[in-house]
């Protein structure tokens, strides 16, 4: 699970008194990833633990990192996040950006996938927004609950988190509309609604 590195430290503090190693282990990579196998697996703990789980991690990562001490995994994974939203947000205003200006955001998608802008939010979800397709893979709640938890690393160490928070908002502005079980690309759908676009306009 993706949560508090505080608590983790907490956690790893506790089953230490009681002879009990632990990892952090946050996994990326999606239902594709678990389902295929290849999940990227971000470890914090003591080496030796984090070696001694290897071969269990192989059943589900063909990336298996150790990030350092207990909690790193976690704010490796918010890092992840604060990363994957704020490629999603520049997603989300392109593709609005063409509508409003009367392009087809499928062929500013298709070309975008050519050039320097490509990623997996633009090829992935991008095509969620063209299409309307917010079935969730990763619910719009899911991902508050982790960029909250970035935000919040974020305050704790100083670090400023503009974009994270911008999203941060949206996200929870979306589970106000009662948006939160949605996939969480259906942050184009609400950029585009912000925009003055219907969300049921091809």
């Amino acid at each position: 699970s993706t949560i508090s590195a505080t608590a983790v430290r907490t956690f790893a503090g506790r089953l230490k008194k009681a002879g009990v190693e632990m990892l952090d282990a946050p996994v990326s990579g999606g239902k594709d990833g678990a389902a295929k196998g290849t999940l990227t697996c971000m470890a914090g703990g003591p080496k030796e633990v984090f070696e001694a789980c290897r071969e269990v991690a192989s059943f589900i990562a063909t990336r298996y990192l150790h990030m350092g001490d207990h909690g790193a995994g976690q704010i490796a994974k918010c890092c992840n996040q604060v990363a994957v939203a704020n490629a999603m947000m520049g997603v989300a205003e392109a593709l609005t950006l063409a509508r409003k200006q009367g392009v087809d955001p499928a062929l500013v998608r298709e070309a975008l996938l050519g050039g320097a802008a490509k990623s997996f939010s633009l090829e992935k979800h991008g095509q969620r927004i063209i299409d309307r397709d917010f079935v969730p893979g990763f619910s719009v709640k899911l991902m508050r609950k982790d960029l909250d938890l970035a935000a919040q690393a974020g305050h704790d160490s100083g670090a400023a988190m503009l974009g994270a928070h911008a999203v941060l908002q949206l996200l929870e502005a979306l589970c106000a509309q009662g948006e939160g079980d949605r996939d969480w690309s259906a942050l184009g759908a609400l950029v585009e609604r912000l925009s003055g676009i219907d969300e049921k306009t091809n």
